[in-house]
């Protein structure tokens, strides 16, 4: 096995909670592109997107990561439907999510050998430890009734056309209205402090405090639940 071939998960200013899709300097809704895409395009000309592609794995060669071959999401012709290969000339960066990443990289051959060859992968990388720890993001949510005249995304996501077309033509206009807020208009992080990690301690879930140990004990920046108010 092949151990020059490092997998690094570096750590970015932006942090996205509970769908909070926001410009930090000016509270508007905003998204990748416009955050990151357009405004780095409009200075730099060396950045190039191929749309209707997924990345299916990273070509290796002596140890190195060369390159990456990809397929189309889908295929419009025969041409489209054959893999193709983009060479690197100094780095590749795999930045597919929690979910994404550690696929593209088994793809490769990186990960648990054991487990690529039973999928008919062969072993590159000897790396057990892609695609463990997932955790489950839960959620539950509180109902409250709101007024007639209250304004929330209810007819929105209900697929009502009418208030539909009025709000994407409102949005697209000036920027204003329901679709310029994500429906979270306030969060709260939540850690418990001493006291009550002692009550914690006494009660039947044992895995509470292994997970608290492991996790959060020593990350103050980490909260165990995030609480939002949304008009959803």
């Amino acid at each position: 096995m092949d151990q020059s071939v490092r997998v690094i998960r570096p750590k970015g200013s932006h942090i996205a909670s509970a769908g909070a899709d926001l410009n930090s300097d000016t509270g508007r809704r905003s998204d990748s592109a416009h955050a990151y895409i357009h405004s780095t395009r409009a200075h730099y000309g060396n950045l190039h997107l191929k749309c209707n592609t997924k990345v299916d794995k990273v070509i290796l060669e002596g140890g190195r990561a060369v390159g990456v071959q990809t397929v189309a999401t889908k295929p419009l012709s025969q041409e489209q439907q054959q893999p193709r290969i983009f060479k690197a000339r100094k780095q590749i960066i795999i930045s597919g999510g929690t979910l994404s990443s550690p696929l593209i990289l088994q793809r490769s051959g990186i990960g648990d050998p054991e487990k690529l060859r039973k999928v008919g992968v062969k072993p590159l990388v000897d790396l057990p430890g892609v695609g463990l720890n997932f955790q489950d993001h839960y959620l539950t949510f509180s109902v409250f009734r709101a007024k007639p005249d209250f304004d929330s995304f209810d007819d929105f996501l209900r697929g009502d056309p009418v208030v539909q077309k009025a709000l994407y033509d409102q949005w697209n206009m000036n920027g204003t209205g329901r679709l310029a807020t994500n429906g979270i208009e306030a969060g709260v992080k939540v850690r418990p402090n001493e006291k009550e990690l002692e009550e914690m301690r006494t009660w039947p879930t044992p895995e509470f405090q292994s997970g608290w140990d492991d996790y959060f004990k020593n990350k103050p920046d980490k909260p165990v639940m995030h609480y939002s108010v949304l008009a959803g």
